[in-house]
């Protein structure tokens, strides 16, 4: 939260976040608020307007592309 208060004080151009709960959401509001461009990363906020995107990995199609790369290196 102090990261993103800094990010909106210093007029930054924008933050990548890692949302881990709804504790950060009302200075998301104040970062978007102060022109600052929001993408989170991993997890999608709720609600999920309050970054501009949200950038994360399908776990379940990257868990079977590694069990397939590793399956073939292993022969089998």
């Amino acid at each position: 939260i102090t990261a993103v208060n800094s990010a909106s004080a210093d007029k930054l151009d924008g933050i990548i976040i890692a949302v881990n709960g709804p504790a950060v959401n009302a200075s998301l509001k104040q970062a978007k608020a102060a022109g600052l461009t929001v993408m989170a990363v991993d997890t999608v906020p709720t609600p999920p307007d309050l970054v501009d995107a949200t950038y994360g990995t399908p776990n379940l199609q990257a868990g079977k592309l590694i069990g397939q790369y590793a399956a073939a290196k292993l022969h089998g």
